[in-house]
């Protein structure tokens, strides 16, 4: 209300501004895990044993391998989670994004879709370390605390929007 009398401005349209610009690091950091997976299939895929790690247990240990090709399940995984999202979202035109959209709402989606490309980039590159031999296991506290992340922030609207 203060910040109205004095700038003139709507301190909700204000508001509302502030977390459009929040949205762009978001949206930088999805597009930056989306390309990461690509970068580490390329790079590693020379030195990659003929057979990789290509499921894993609720230890995070390996339960599944096949042929070193499926590596690229995961750039093809990331890059499609985040078409998609940008897509259902109404994100993927950058010029102006989401124009149809809710300020909290586009936050919302940047952060899910920043953490949905994460996950498979992070399964790229434990895969690489695991079939290299530098790592025995996928750590699962960083599957469960991303999935944590995508969930506990949209637990609110969930609740208010079943009432």
């Amino acid at each position: 209300m203060l910040l109205s009398i004095f700038l003139g401005v709507d301190s909700l349209e204000l508001f509302s501004t502030r977390l459009r610009v929040l949205r762009w690091p978001l949206e930088l950091i999805a597009f930056a895990a989306a390309v990461a997976p690509f970068v580490i299939a390329a790079r590693s895929w020379r030195s990659l044993p003929e057979r990789i790690p290509t499921s894993y247990g609720f230890t995070g240990e390996p339960n599944r391998w096949g042929g070193r090709w499926l590596i690229w399940m995961y750039p093809v995984l990331t890059a499609a989670l985040y078409l998609f999202v940008g897509a259902v979202t109404d994100t993927l035109n950058w010029p102006g994004a989401g124009a149809g959209m809710a300020a909290r709402a586009l936050l919302a989606a940047g952060w899910v879709k920043a953490l949905l490309c994460i996950l498979p980039g992070y399964y790229c590159w434990i895969t690489v370390r695991i079939a290299q031999e530098q790592a025995e296991r996928a750590s699962v506290v960083v599957f469960y605390a991303i999935v944590a992340l995508i969930l506990l922030p949209n637990l609110p609207a969930a609740f208010q929007a079943s009432r």
